[in-house]
């Protein structure tokens, strides 16, 4: 028979009247604030004892916010994440050092095994004096996002399809013709040249929107094997040498790097190609004449990474994704970094932000007439991160870029 006069322990370092403190002071009067706030609002102290919960709460966990109030977050809601283990995200958050956002992929789990996809902030809660009391945790449903997010990739994917079929036709059409050039007036055999060119970009175009559409919504399965980058990016070099070439650019391959040495991750061959040939291209096609591309990789720590990651654009979340990264063998985590580094135009400090969108495209790109679709970061980004991988970059406008592309060993 349970003892309904027996005191709970009291958790270690806490004060019960603290709690009572903080909830007079602090919290109970924002409470009909909170309940007009669509998202989920949670407040805990900074042991992780709920203290507060509103109304919209119950909307996406499933339990009555009196119900979580008292208990511990960590025991209370059920968060589960495809590529962090979100017990590290409650610790971080409580640690009240500062704000952490849970990573993309990341669920409620409710009472009747339903996953809701959310996006999560932690940010302490400081008293007036500058004292460490508690945590606001905020909670945003994502599922409606998500369903439009599928609806269009899906409605791009089926108009791109549509458009391949007569596409291949018309490009069929041009080379029966100029199979017999002779019989064609040169003017017009420019004319079909022409044609063709741009019938082959707007094959590409085509076909990096199927791509997109197919890793948005999860259809492209991966060949996962162990693949050595040096022999991917060789490739990839090969493949891009008369662009070099006409463009007057030098590309140097690992110089730092042991001759005939190996770099195996686990990858994608065909997809991971497909990264190192679009940042190639690029690194060629927005160069300098007499330029240079240089491509490097070394075995790095955490740390190293992290330091260069914070200092350009696309690694705010390093350390998200260092906690994403399965525990290996050996005592500290290792990683592979591999550089793409050009002496081109760069990309305005303003516009960083945006590199890594779907059809951004530099205003000095633009201005020079370089053509592009502006959809290759996009996918190199999201093939890099769906393999396990992390991707960012610095840049100075007209002194160059430098790709950094992380690859956990494991």
């Amino acid at each position: 028979m349970i003892n309904k006069n027996k005191q709970k322990k009291p958790l270690p370092n806490h004060k019960p009247e603290e709690d009572k403190k903080f909830l007079k002071g602090n919290i109970k009067h924002l409470e009909p604030l909170l309940a007009s706030i669509r998202e989920a609002i949670i407040i805990t102290n900074k042991n992780g004892k709920i203290l507060l919960a509103n109304p919209a709460t119950e909307l996406i966990t499933g339990v009555l916010p009196g119900d979580l109030v008292g208990k511990n977050i960590s025991n209370a809601i059920s968060f589960e994440c495809t590529k962090i283990n979100p017990g590290w995200f409650l610790k971080e958050a409580l640690s009240g050092s500062r704000v952490v956002k849970l990573p993309e992929e990341c669920f409620i789990v409710g009472r009747d095994e339903t996953k809701t996809p959310v996006m999560a902030i932690g940010a302490p809660l400081y008293s007036p004096e500058g004292e460490y009391e508690g945590v606001v945790f905020t909670v945003h449903d994502l599922i409606e996002e998500v369903r439009a997010r599928n609806r269009e990739y899906e409605f791009l994917s089926y108009i791109s399809h549509q458009i391949r079929q007569p596409l291949a036709l018309f490009r069929w059409s041009i080379e029966a013709m100029l199979r017999e050039k002779e019989k064609l007036d040169p003017r017009h055999e420019d004319m079909l040249h022409d044609l063709y060119s741009s019938s082959n970009r707007f094959k590409g175009f085509i076909n990096d929107l199927i791509d997109i559409s197919r890793l948005q919504i999860g259809k492209i399965k991966f060949n996962i094997t162990e693949v050595d980058i040096r022999k991917i990016v060789e490739r990839a070099v090969n493949e891009t040498k008369t662009i070099a070439i006409t463009h007057n650019v030098t590309v140097i391959q690992f110089p730092e790097a042991e001759p005939g040495g190996f770099f195996f991750v686990r990858g994608d061959s065909d997809r991971l190609y497909d990264v190192f040939l679009n940042l190639i291209t690029n690194a060629i096609l927005y160069n300098r004449p007499d330029g240079t591309v240089t491509i490097n990789a070394k075995f790095e720590n955490e740390e190293a990474i992290g330091y260069l990651a914070l200092k350009g654009h696309g690694g705010e979340n390093i350390s998200e994704y260092f906690q994403s990264v399965p525990e290996q063998k050996i005592e500290k985590k290792s990683f592979l970094l591999v550089s793409i580094v050009d002496t081109g135009l760069g990309i305005p400090e303003e516009q960083q932000n945006k590199a890594f969108g779907s059809f951004f495209r530099g205003d000095n790109v633009v201005q020079k007439g370089i053509s592009g679709t502006g959809l290759g970061l996009f996918i190199v980004k999201i093939i890099v991160e769906s393999l396990g991988g992390k991707i960012f970059f610095q840049s100075k406008e007209n002194v160059g870029t430098t790709f950094y592309i992380v690859f956990p060993i494991v």
